[in-house]
């Protein structure tokens, strides 16, 4: 069975001092949580488009629907709006609150899990390794 390492990471390794690669041990990272819809900037945040059984129409989000916070965190642009779904957590719930023609509501979101990659001639795992104390993505094929 071969194993390889993902170019990306094995050039960001490769700078660093081989002594340190080594001495690497894998560990958990957990992947960033997905919606599954598309925003603009645009009176806000604005919903242009939703993914079919996705996170967002699971949970009743509608195109044309103004996200103005995350929790306790105010959305003013897309950039602040994907930075902060990337910090929620899949499959835990977390308020949106938005603005519904004139109305305001909040609904509980629950983000889910990024799809992984589909080869059948490789199987995938994402994991990482621990440098200089800091997690690294890799991804790790099998064939």
């Amino acid at each position: 069975m071969m194993r390889t390492l993902c170019v990306g990471v094995m050039v960001a390794l490769s700078s660093l001092n081989p002594a340190l690669v080594l001495d690497a041990q894998t560990r958990a990272l957990p992947r960033r949580a997905v919606l599954g819809a598309s925003v603009e900037d645009k009176n806000g945040v604005e919903i242009t488009s939703v993914k079919p059984g996705g996170a967002a129409e699971r949970s009743g989000l509608r195109v044309d629907d103004v996200i103005t916070a995350i929790g306790d965190d105010a959305v003013s642009n897309s950039t602040e709006f994907v930075s902060l779904v990337k910090r929620q957590v899949a499959d835990h719930p977390a308020l949106f609150h938005i603005r519904r023609a004139d109305i305001a509501l909040s609904i509980p979101v629950t983000l889910d899990h990024p799809p992984n990659e589909l080869d059948p001639a490789v199987i995938t795992s994402y994991e990482a390794v621990s440098v200089q104390g800091t997690l690294r993505r890799t991804c790790v094929g099998s064939a």
